[in-house]
């Protein structure tokens, strides 16, 4: 059997963070390559920006786990399967790459053959993600799973829709893909022990700004594809410029016809324009009646703005 790195995982939540945050496991590749986060996965694993929190979603989809896995395992005896569940409550690490692991939900023995059952839960909006196959996100996870547990001859990915809806699809090994993880995971990791910074992808401009909060008011030189991005982004900026611009006059053109009535209905659609009464608290005149009083609640911060500067001359 594979290597076990933490047993009763459930039970020892606090060690198996630790763990993770020294490793990759399949969710670390999933975020890298389906979610495009590859920079904010190394930056984490490095320790220069915090993890990923929580969410409601996320708690939910631990909590129904054990439902679904007893739903798909229903599923398949009702199609006339040989079928054994195996809570495993495990950390594999792979066996040739240390930094990889994995925690598969269950093991599932069908027909006497070994493999890996991926428990997932989607909202209605994500319904079109599971009708031909499991989702991007999910199919990494499985791959990587299947790497680091080579006994695993195939994999499971039973997905709870909340509309409700349950998909189940079965997942053999494909080795080329495997090797591709295992390669994109080794490039990922050769940052995260050099301790240098990864190439910036394009969802991470929240990391830029975490990494570099401060100026040092230092003028340098870019290189040549820094004119590239800054035309690219000047034509951007006009697009969404004129964009915003046809808004405008598209929503006072609504906000016309309604005049002084409230709501406005044509076809299915509703259209509202609503009175807000708000109190505003007047700054400027606190501080100039309460000089120290404002003080003591008056807080420094400090932050980069970000604008193109036009063409210097000579």
């Amino acid at each position: 059997m594979s290597p076990i790195l933490l047993q009763e995982v459930k039970a020892n939540r606090e060690a198996w963070l630790e763990i993770r945050k020294r490793s990759l496991g399949s969710s670390d590749l999933a975020r890298a390559v389906a979610w495009n986060q590859t920079c904010r996965v190394i930056l984490e694993k490095q320790g220069r920006v915090p993890g990923t929190e929580t969410t409601d979603a996320m708690a939910w989809g631990l909590k129904l786990e054990h439902v679904v896995a007893q739903a798909c395992y229903e599923k398949l005896i009702a199609d006339g399967l040989e079928v054994e569940l195996i809570d495993t409550d495990a950390l594999y690490v792979h066996p040739d790459h240390k930094f990889l692991t994995a925690t598969p939900d269950y093991l599932i023995k069908v027909n006497g053959r070994l493999g890996i059952l991926e428990c997932k839960t989607a909202n209605a909006h994500n319904l079109s993600q599971w009708e031909v196959g499991p989702s991007d996100y999910a199919q990494v996870q499985i791959y990587h799973q299947l790497e680091c547990i080579p006994e695993a001859e195939f994999a499971i990915a039973a997905c709870l829709i909340l509309t409700p809806t349950f998909r189940h699809h079965f997942i053999d090994r494909n080795h080329d893909v495997q090797k591709a993880l295992v390669t994109k995971a080794r490039w990922m990791w050769n940052f995260v022990e050099s301790n240098e910074l990864p190439p910036v992808d394009s969802y991470d401009g929240d990391i830029v700004k975490a990494l570099y909060p401060r100026s040092n008011g230092l003028e340098i030189l870019l290189p040549e594809e820094a004119l590239t991005f800054l035309e690219e982004y000047k034509v951007v900026s006009a697009q969404l410029k004129d964009l915003e611009d046809k808004k405008d006059v598209l929503g006072a053109s609504l906000k016309a016809m309604l005049g002084e009535a409230r709501t406005g209905r044509v076809g299915p659609h509703a259209i509202q324009w609503t009175q807000v009464h708000s109190s505003a608290f007047d700054k400027k005149a606190f501080e100039k009646d309460h000089p120290d009083l404002f003080a003591q609640y008056v807080h420094p911060s400090s932050y980069r703005t970000f604008k193109i500067l036009g063409a210097r001359n000579g």
